[in-house]
């Protein structure tokens, strides 16, 4: 059996394999206040560290609340990539009512429908930093400077109670709000205890003790649900063969000679043949997709076996 015969079957079967399009990997899209984004704009650093302190656990559904005993644990919605739901703001509402805590820290739209119904407004976004002075009431200590940077400056409708825990001036950066039997926290601002925050702000104490404050000696509740996924499936190998086999059969021809190179034309030529062939058959290999996690890309297992073996049917390599 010839190398080039070889050498071309194995390319087939890769060939099959990224036609199966299967997901191989994902990434978090853009720089967001997640914990599994370990970038500046990440908070892996600060609850990394905190899970010596507290039970952490991730939701990515508001709907898994109700697993949770809402006098024993804090809810944070922080800087969500998507607008909060109205069938989320209930359930949140009455987990909150119930004696739980959520604390609400976004400088977006986002989360103005759920802040709408506790009687929180957004008067106007800052795009620049200020250092805000902050109720911690720690021992001796009663008010610290807490590091802003990009905030929303909050405002609170009449005959609704609620008290300032940070201010700036005559403006309002975050509140405490008292909801039925709960508590919500509402911070102008996602980016408090972001890693950047706390690797290079000379604040990074102060914001770490304010986030430590609010949250309380409860459990946490984090959650990821409307973060933003690029995934990259296995499609991406056609491209990747083509440019391979192609530089090979030209460097073998400028170095080899070409007489000796002839088995890499034969493959080159072999394979543009296979590439085309696919192309009309399956259409263009699609760019890396963006999803939100739970919604347009399922995660499921697949059985690479049935894959190929759809593959060969549809060439009529084996029979039906």
């Amino acid at each position: 059996m010839s190398k080039a015969f070889i050498f071309s079957i194995t390319i087939i079967f890769l060939l099959l394999f990224a036609y199966s399009r299967i997901s191989i990997y994902s990434l978090l899209e853009g720089d967001p206040p997640s914990i599994y984004n370990y970038g500046l704009g990440g908070i892996s650093n600060y609850f990394g560290k905190r899970i010596f302190m507290h039970r952490i656990n991730i939701i990515f559904n508001f709907k898994n609340l109700d697993s949770y005993n809402p006098r024993t644990n804090t809810l944070l919605i922080i800087g969500p990539d998507k607008p909060i739901t109205e069938e989320d703001i209930n359930i949140i509402l009455k987990w909150t009512s119930q004696g739980g805590k959520t604390i609400i820290a976004d400088e977006s739209n986002n989360t103005a429908l759920l802040l709408n119904n506790i009687g929180v407004s957004i008067k106007s976004t800052i795009w620049g930093t200020t250092n805000a002075s902050c109720i911690i009431n720690y021992g001796n200590t009663s008010h610290i400077d807490v590091l802003f940077n990009v905030y929303n400056i909050l405002g609170v409708l009449q005959n609704i109670n609620a008290s300032s825990l940070c201010i700036y001036g005559d403006s309002i950066l975050a509140i405490e709000r008292p909801y039925g039997e709960g508590l919500f926290i509402v911070i102008g601002d996602s980016s408090i205890v972001i890693n950047d925050v706390l690797l290079k702000s000379s604040l990074a104490t102060n914001n770490t003790l304010f986030m430590d404050y609010v949250i309380g000696d409860r459990d946490i509740i984090l959650y990821e649900g409307s973060r933003i996924y690029r995934s990259t499936d296995a499609e991406i190998f056609i491209g990747i063969l083509n440019a391979l086999v192609n530089a090979l059969s030209f460097i073998a021809s400028l170095i080899i000679g070409v007489n000796f190179s002839s088995i890499f034309i034969r493959v080159s030529v072999l394979s543009s043949i296979i590439i085309v062939g696919l192309i009309m058959k399956f259409g263009f290999p699609r760019p890396p997709q963006s999803y939100r996690y739970g919604e347009g890309e399922e995660k499921v297992s697949f059985d690479l076996r049935k894959h190929v073996l759809e593959g060969l049917r549809k060439w009529g390599i084996v029979e039906q």
